[in-house]
């Protein structure tokens, strides 16, 4: 019967002392958004900032136990040179969205960014002439590749990684005077970039010797 008894006035204990307000440390979620037709991250985005807020117990532990299940704080990134977040900086969004507790203060310091602009470079596309196989009736007399560019549009270090020229390759030989195939423009998958067009129209007029 103690036994009950104890049980019984702490969980009155704890029901009363949960209705008080409490001040205490919290991880906040949150979501940082960015134009990503004109700048791409480098690295992965934060996604915690570690609070110092005040509120309700019940609040304070409803917090603590579904950091997961709550709302991020929207954080908008403008331009890629912005290179840190600092937490000054973060406190009006977070107190202007966390309604459920009283945000006092951002413990994290400083958020690290990394971002990049979005570019569009023009290449010029070359067909691969050492490799080309031609029947031996005939000479080249012109080659001409449309479009004779193709824009590469990603971020700025993979775009400028890629070489001032892109070699085309033609597998079939060429046996007609007036020869005519679309050819694939590929790039290394792992570079995130994209082409357009996608293919290149070679035409090659042969001539006989």
């Amino acid at each position: 019967m103690a036994v009950i008894c104890v049980i019984v006035a702490a969980t009155i204990w704890f029901l009363q002392a949960m209705n008080r307000k409490f001040t205490t440390r919290l991880r906040q979620p949150i979501q940082i958004s960015y134009d990503s037709t004109k700048m791409k991250p480098l690295s992965s985005l934060p996604r915690y900032v570690e609070i110092n807020a005040t509120g309700v117990g019940w609040n304070l532990l409803r917090r603590n136990l579904r950091v997961a299940d709550l709302q991020p704080i929207a954080v908008r990134v403008a331009t890629p040179n912005a290179h840190y977040l600092l937490g000054t900086q973060l406190l009006p969004l977070i107190a202007e969205q966390v309604q459920d507790v009283k945000t006092d203060f951002v413990i994290t310091d400083t958020l690290r960014l990394a971002f990049e602009p979005i570019i569009t470079r023009a290449i010029p596309v070359v067909l691969d002439t050492a490799h080309l196989r031609i029947d031996s009736c005939f000479n080249i007399r012109k080659i001409q590749l449309s479009p004779a560019k193709v824009e590469v549009t990603g971020g700025r270090s993979a775009v400028n990684s890629l070489p001032s020229q892109i070699i085309v390759t033609m597998a079939d030989s060429v046996r007609e005077e007036d020869f005519i195939q679309n050819l694939p423009i590929n790039c290394p998958d792992d570079l995130g970039v994209t082409i357009y067009p996608t293919q290149v129209k070679v035409e090659i007029i042969l001539k006989k010797p």
